[in-house]
């Protein structure tokens, strides 16, 4: 079965269009492959770049003032702060509990914080410019969905994904908190667009450090291009070797920076047992279904009802094996992971 998905795999991936355009816009296709998406048109980067516009105004005009009650995004800002004046990066008073470590992290990781501290340092405690930084990220994100679907599906198709995304009402909201959640989401599918077009390994090991420094859960994309690598080649080669590697030294270079260890609060947290998988289990298609509110119930069942079996159905196609991989990766990591 491996060897079967494996040479589908590199049959149709294996040669590459000619170069037309800006770098990412050239999409792998197999020159022999009449059906293939043709190379991305003048007319269809014009259509995107309208839409990214339209978005980026539409989401920067409708920024509402303060922020939810939370803590995350308090711990996020604090860190950023501590990094702009130049105290230690652990340094934002907070006193764990450790018979209830699950109430939070005593440190973030540091890229999300790295990419705030310079706004702090030009805006102070400005909540609209780091919203701002989401919003920036959100569009470099719809950027990368294009880039990436656009090798499976036409322009149309293309631009109504990035349309029906953009237009959310889930990332819409999303927007208005300062949390990692839409820089993890663009570093991944960085590190994806990067692997996948086999650029030079010590890059992609940056980018998956940037998703694992973001959010500690991205160290699924590790083993990830490993199985990657294996059902494309049937072994392991030089290049994730260099690229697991590259990724392993910043990760042991992190807390010698920070004077600390931010996966050690993870860990504490980390304690799966069966009543977490089961609550997840059931927690996660719940929360699926948040992507699909209307003002009426039954529209948002009949939407979460056609969404789910269109997933289905695309899930049993042939779909591209680095996804199926990182999904199960990151789908069990999910479900053994504690809950809210």
């Amino acid at each position: 079965m491996v060897m079967i998905i494996r040479d589908k795999y590199r049959a149709k991936y294996a040669s590459f269009a000619k170069r037309r355009g800006p770098l990412l816009f050239r999409h792998a296709v197999p020159q022999s492959d009449s059906n293939a998406p043709a190379p991305t048109s003048n007319k269809v980067l014009k259509w995107l770049v309208g839409l990214l516009v339209t978005i980026f105004v539409f989401y920067s005009f409708t920024i509402r003032a303060g922020h939810c009650w939370g803590d995350d995004y308090a711990l996020y800002l604090h860190h950023a702060k501590n990094i702009a004046i130049g105290i230690p990066y652990a340094n934002t008073g907070y006193i764990a509990d450790p018979d209830y470590p699950r109430y939070s992290v005593r440190m973030t990781p540091p890229v999300f914080p790295l990419v705030l501290a310079p706004v702090y340092k030009i805006f102070g405690m400005n909540l609209t410019a780091f919203k701002m930084v989401e919003v920036s990220f959100f569009v470099a994100t719809l950027v990368l969905v294009f880039v990436l679907f656009r090798e499976y599906l036409s322009s149309t198709y293309t631009l109504s994904l990035v349309a029906i995304l953009g237009f959310s009402p889930f990332f819409w909201r999303l927007k208005d908190d300062v949390l990692s959640d839409i820089p993890f989401m663009f570093f991944v599918l960085l590190t994806v667009l990067l692997v996948t077009r086999h650029m030079p390994p010590a890059l992609c090991g940056f980018a998956a450090y940037l998703a694992i420094g973001t959010r500690t859960v991205g160290i699924v994309l590790l083993p990830t291009i490993l199985i990657h690598e294996l059902l494309w080649n049937k072994r392991i080669t030089r290049y994730p070797i260099i690229l697991v590697l590259t990724s392993a030294v910043l990760l042991l270079l992190q807390p010698l920076m920070l004077h600390g260890d931010p996966a050690s609060s993870y860990r504490d947290l980390f304690q799966p047992t069966l009543q977490t998988v089961w609550a997840n289990l059931w927690r996660y298609p719940l929360s699926l279904g948040s992507f699909w509110l209307t003002p009426q119930l039954w529209l948002s069942g009949v939407m979460y009802a056609v969404v789910l079996l269109a997933v289905v159905k695309g899930a049993c196609g042939q779909q591209p094996p680095f996804w199926r991989v990182f999904l199960c990766f990151y789908g069990a990591t999910l479900l053994i992971s504690p809950g809210n």
